[in-house]
């Protein structure tokens, strides 16, 4: 066979989230920054993630508004990943 392993994607696992930034968004939905603070918190003490929560509140928008482009290209060139809370 030739090529066999060409074009095969790998999934990276678990172990590289360490010293990996990851961005935590609170939509600002009720209970959205209880849950994200489980998830940093687990993240980082399992996984050695260096963690950056955004807050939409204090970006001016609300519930279901999307992030302004250059908020979430500025966030993209600055993170390695990106979590989005959704409350209930």
């Amino acid at each position: 066979s030739h090529g066999g392993s060409k074009g095969r994607v790998t999934k990276p696992g678990l172990a590289d989230l360490r010293g990996k930034r990851v961005a935590f968004i609170d939509d600002s939905r009720p209970n959205a920054d209880v849950v994200l603070a489980e998830y940093q918190a687990l993240l980082e003490t399992k996984y050695g993630i260096r963690s950056v929560v955004i807050h939409k509140i204090d970006l001016g928008l609300r519930v279901n508004e999307p992030l302004p482009r250059d908020v979430f290209e500025k966030l993209a060139s600055e993170v390695d990943a990106g979590v989005v809370a959704l409350g209930s």
